[in-house]
């Protein structure tokens, strides 16, 4: 896997916090999105209103200082400013 560059990268988690990163209930899961987002260039991770802020799981894989979210137009105002700013760039889909 460390031979493959990706220009992007879409990733889901079981959860997203700001400025921890994503947490999964599988170690696998964890290196592998780790690594991915090390090879990429852009990430963006794919969460709607019910991942924001869950620490439901053990494992976490750090996100890189750039990265985007994109969620969902349950997510509040102030949970998306949490993210921001943590220093993601907050995509929010319209109703």
């Amino acid at each position: 896997m460390r031979r493959i560059t990706a220009d992007k990268v879409f990733l889901r988690a079981d959860g997203v916090v700001a400025g921890r990163g994503l947490c999964e209930a599988s170690p696998d899961q964890i290196a592998l999105k780790t690594l991915m987002m090390e090879q990429a260039r852009d990430v963006f991770v794919l969460a709607d209103a019910t991942k924001l802020s869950r620490t439901k799981q053990a494992m976490w894989a750090p996100l890189p200082a750039s990265w985007t979210l994109i969620t969902d137009w349950n997510a509040s105002t102030e949970q998306c400013e949490l993210f921001t700013a943590a220093g993601a760039q907050v995509m929010r889909a319209p109703e």
